[in-house]
C-alpha cells in the first residue's frame, strides 16, 4: 500500500509573504563586507583565574535560572488568560 495523497483543500495554505525584519537585512547587509573568523577553545583555557571562571560560572547559572522562571511564569500567566477567556498579547521579540 502506498501513502495517500492529501487533497490540496486539506493542506495549510502557506503565507504568500514573509515577515522580513528590517534590523535583520540592515546586519545582513552590513555584514557582506566582512570577514570572520572563528576559534574553537574551551571556557577554562580562555579564564585561567580559577576565582573568576568560578564566578562566571556561578553566574551564568544564576541567570539560566531566571530564565527558565520566567518562562515558566509566563505560560502560567498565558494559561491564566486562556482559562478567563481573556484577549492573550501579541507574542513579539520585546514580549519580555
Amino acid at each position: 500500500m502506498g501513502k495517500k495523497k492529501k487533497d490540496e483543500e486539506t493542506q495549510p495554505q502557506k503565507s504568500a509573504e514573509k515577515t522580513k525584519r528590517k534590523d535583520v537585512k540592515e546586519r545582513k547587509d552590513a555584514n557582506k563586507n566582512t570577514e570572520f573568523t572563528c576559534v574553537k577553545t574551551t571556557f577554562n583555557s580562555l579564564v585561567e583565574n580559577n576565582f573568576l571562571n568560578g564566578g562566571i560560572q556561578e553566574i551564568v547559572l544564576n541567570i539560566n535560572k531566571f530564565c527558565f522562571l520566567s518562562y515558566q511564569l509566563l505560560n502560567y500567566h498565558f494559561t491564566r488568560l486562556i482559562q478567563e477567556k481573556k484577549p492573550l498579547p501579541e507574542i513579539t521579540q520585546n514580549l519580555f
